[in-house]
């Protein structure tokens, strides 16, 4: 048959066609667009040309059986063609010159995957490519389904999901494209199937692991994504490109960065110019969040998620010379300036996140020390790092002995916070458990007040020059909540939290080191005389809970010794007093002169008729009615109520007595401690913890209270500058509320108390 001169031509046209699709792959890649996409016109852009020669080197080096030097990891943003390139184009040209090469594709979800795999077979299946290459393969009758198919040459292609299987099937190129929903970037269960799948299932599928290759493509999600975690454990097994929405510092190779034109990587696509960008951006779209992950392939914006990286403020020591802390944003260098460190603060507190497990993989424990003035929070100590239970338990007593001044330890109530909770109660003063469940409304939510706070320039941490844990604590917060560890966002939302919280702490700091007001005492009973003074404060909750305090007043010493606590379930005599003369005995027995058991006998029984035995007005009842008070006279106990107890004017005396080192507590006393630290004062009206205006959850601190009250009108009591007190008007209480933080600043944070109680008393009714 002879060919005419326009046949000729045509058929010369299309052998070269088909060579050139042969032999480049972007050649293939945008003759195949125009079958596939004929009413969408193909734009070109130089990662198209950049990707397709990519992965032309890697087809031919398998085709010769070299053996490659690592796998791939591509990190670019969506609706840039990628999956064409990877998932839809790829196989088809492979097979014009190698049939047999065997695919894997992968996706997050079985029907993207199936889709794709279903355009792929489009183009197989359409003129243009049976015109030029139907001669090279058959798809096989047995094995032709929309998600897998086999051709006469052994050539397989098979779409897979994250949450599917391949058990069975081997492949010499396997593309995990999209291996997480976008919409569960947050999700750490989500997460770890996506790592799991990827370790257990897909990396093993590999025909032969020298030769064959593995990519993934991915739009970055999170810190700790596919990404994220491959990156961290094991980057020497992959090249790592990374192709951002507009030039940053992240984009890897950096060669890549000379092909961005005024900052845009597809500027001629409409999805990508800078107006397109800036919608994006919008919180009613990706936000801020989603465009740092999903444009930019850094779940960290530039400047930072929640907390703004040019939002944060330095603090350095009073009077040193320090140059300005440089922080990067996008629109350049700012210079922030360290402000001097307050001489004195107002409250100081210590904040915990515990870890589940121990393992390198879990979270690090983070304990931090915050310390506000006004509305000003300043970090002033971190310690966070992978601790094991024994290590984490002895970093909280080093990081709270060597910050003797803090009002309480805030420690996140789950994990082995709970269990440092319970172990620690008894050994340091002010542990609080924080709760974490979902009424608080999760980390987020938690971390939102604190961002507030740093955007409107009060939260101030050390200047890095001090401290290099400082930048790794910056990142953490930019990171937030996509960063893979996200403790010491926890521990610095607990502690500024509850700082902003509080208005007045009763007691606004401890002395714990140095002893002033917590301490290891016994009291010797066989030397006490009349210069000393015993108190039975027993306070009854609605619900009937009761606690009891037992003091000793010093009058030579002029000093209150708060020796034990107990709880009791109900407020009966006949579980109170019996545990209280238990107690007796065991003191008696610890006394360090040993008394003969008819002494001990006597003492025991003075003891209990020397007490002044002290209640609250809900153990009394009406004129007409029995009370709790009644039950008591039958154990030949005489329970009174102190008629001009009120909690405001025992909060000034109270407070009065602490700061100056005139009230000492037993270690033992934690519940003491504990309730005390959690009154505080808000419009001149007492509350508990968290703003709670029912102040009966701190029971042992108001039953302290109402001894100080009594102290106040006792003659021995004496003390100088202190009035006995009587209801005042709000006005007076404003007056009476300055003075003592006038005396907090001038005399307490200063730490220069003298304590002459047990000079005082030397070698006669205390030993310590």
């Amino acid at each position: 048959m002879t060919l005419t001169e326009s046949q000729q031509e045509y058929y010369i046209e299309c052998l070269i066609e088909k060579e050139k699709c042969e032999d480049s792959y972007l050649e293939f890649f945008k003759r195949g667009w125009g079958v596939l996409e004929p009413s969408n016109p193909l734009i070109m852009n130089w990662h198209i040309e950049y990707l397709c020669g990519l992965l032309q080197v890697e087809v031919e080096r398998i085709a010769k059986g070299e053996f490659k030097t690592l796998d791939y990891i591509i990190n670019i943003a969506p609706r840039s063609l990628k999956s064409k390139i990877f998932n839809v184009f790829l196989c088809p040209w492979v097979w014009t010159k190698y049939p047999h090469f065997k695919f894997i594709n992968n996706s997050f979800e079985a029907g993207l995957a199936t889709s794709l795999c279903l355009e792929s077979r489009r183009l197989i299946d359409s003129d243009w490519y049976q015109r030029y290459w139907g001669n090279m393969f058959h798809l096989s009758t047995d094995q032709n389904v929309k998600s897998w198919y086999d051709n006469d040459k052994r050539g397989m292609r098979r779409s897979a999901s994250t949450r599917g299987g391949v058990t069975g099937t081997g492949a010499d190129i396997i593309i995990n494209d999209d291996p997480q929903d976008p919409n569960m970037g947050e999700s750490e269960a989500e997460r770890s199937i996506v790592k799991e799948h990827h370790g257990k299932t897909l990396y093993t599928r590999l025909n032969n692991k020298r030769v064959g290759l593995r990519i993934i493509i991915q739009q970055r999600l999170h810190e700790d994504d596919l990404t994220g975690y491959l990156m961290e454990n094991n980057p020497e097994l992959y090249h790592h490109i990374c192709i951002p929405g507009e030039e940053t510092d992240d984009i890897s190779p950096p060669a890549l960065r000379k092909y961005y034109k005024d900052g845009l990587f597809f500027p001629q696509n409409p999805s990508f110019t800078r107006e397109s960008l800036h919608e994006a951006r919008l919180p009613t779209n990706l936000g801020e969040i989603g465009y740092a992950g999903q444009i930019l392939q850094s779940p960290s914006p530039l400047e930072g998620n929640i907390f703004k990286r040019r939002d944060w403020r330095f603090w350095k020591p009073k009077g040193v010379k320090m140059s300005p802390v440089v922080i990067k944003t996008e629109d350049g260098i700012v210079q922030v300036e360290a402000v001097d460190l307050p001489d004195r603060f107002d409250e100081t507190i210590n904040s915990w996140d515990m870890a589940f497990k121990d393992t390198e993989g879990s979270d690090n424990v983070s304990g931090q020390i915050w310390s506000r003035v006004l509305a000003n929070k300043y970090l002033l100590d971190n310690n966070t790092m992978h601790m094991d239970y024994p290590t984490t338990r002895d970093a909280v007593v080093e990081l709270r002995t060597r910050h003797p001044n803090i009002t309480a330890v805030y420690v996140e109530d789950r994990a082995n916070g709970s269990a440092i909770i319970a172990d620690l109660k008894g050994v340091i003063p002010g542990m609080i458990p924080v709760a974490t469940d979902r009424s608080t409304g999760g980390k987020v939510a938690r971390a939102l007040p604190m961002s507030k706070q740093q955007k409107a320039g009060q939260i101030f941490l050390p200047h890095p020059a001090l401290f290099p844990w400082v930048h790794k604590y910056i990142e953490e917060h930019a990171s937030f909540p996509n960063g893979k560890h996200d403790d010491q966002v926890d521990a610095a939302a607990h502690g500024v939290n509850n700082l902003s919280e509080i208005v007045k702490r009763v007691i606004p700091s401890y002395d714990y080191q140095n002893g002033k007001h917590f301490r290891d005492f016994k009291i010797q009973w066989n030397k006490v005389d009349s210069r000393h003074k015993f108190f039975a404060s027993v306070w009854q909750r609605k619900d009937l809970a009761t606690g009891v305090i037992l003091s000793m007043w010093d009058a030579i010493g002029k000093h209150l010794y708060v020796f034990h606590e107990m709880v009791s379930q109900r407020s009966s005599p006949e579980l109170v007093v019996p545990v209280l003369l238990s107690q007796f005995n065991n003191i008696i027995k610890d006394c360090k002169d040993k008394l003969p058991p008819k002494e001990q006998n006597k003492v025991r029984v003075k003891l209990l008729k020397n007490f002044e035995w002290v209640g609250n007005k809900l153990m009394f009842g009406k004129p007409t009615q029995d009370s709790v008070a009644d039950q008591y006279s039958e154990f030949k106990v005489m329970l009174t109520e102190n008629v001009g107890y009120d909690d405001m004017g025992s909060l000034t005396e109270l407070n009065y007595l602490w700061h100056k080192n005139k009230i000492t507590l037993h270690r033992s006393c934690e519940k003491t401690s504990e309730h005390l630290c959690r009154w505080a004062m808000d419009n001149n009206q007492p509350e508990g913890l968290s703003g709670n205006k029912n102040i009966s959850d701190i029971y042992f601190a108001q039953a302290l209270c109402n001894i100080v009250n009594l102290l106040i009108g006792m003659e021995q009591f004496k003390m100088p500058k202190l009035k006995a007190y009587t209801k005042i008007s709000n006005i007076y209480q404003d007056k009476a509320d300055k003075a003592i933080e006038q005396n907090q600043v001038a005399e307490f944070n200063t730490g220069t108390f003298e304590d002459k109680t047990q000079e005082n008393n030397k070698n006669s009714w205390m030993s310590t």
